[in-house]
């Protein structure tokens, strides 16, 4: 299923020989599952944090003369 969303994403079969080889070496799908959704929580705490300080910059912004 991997190579075949790959495929129709354009990718060529030589990329996704080396994709379909880091999953196999990574221990498979569920592996990189696990990855992708720390990264994607680690995203998106630094994301909302992010616009926590743009929030509180501002506000500071407004009180200076």
């Amino acid at each position: 299923e991997l190579a075949h969303l790959l495929r129709r994403g354009g990718y060529p079969l030589t990329h996704i020989a080396t994709v379909v080889e880091q999953v196999r070496t990574a221990g498979g799908t569920e592996s990189l599952a696990r990855a992708l959704a720390g990264w994607r929580d680690r995203l998106t705490r630094r994301g909302l944090a992010m616009l926590d300080a743009a929030a509180r910059l501002g506000e500071y912004l407004k009180l200076r003369p």
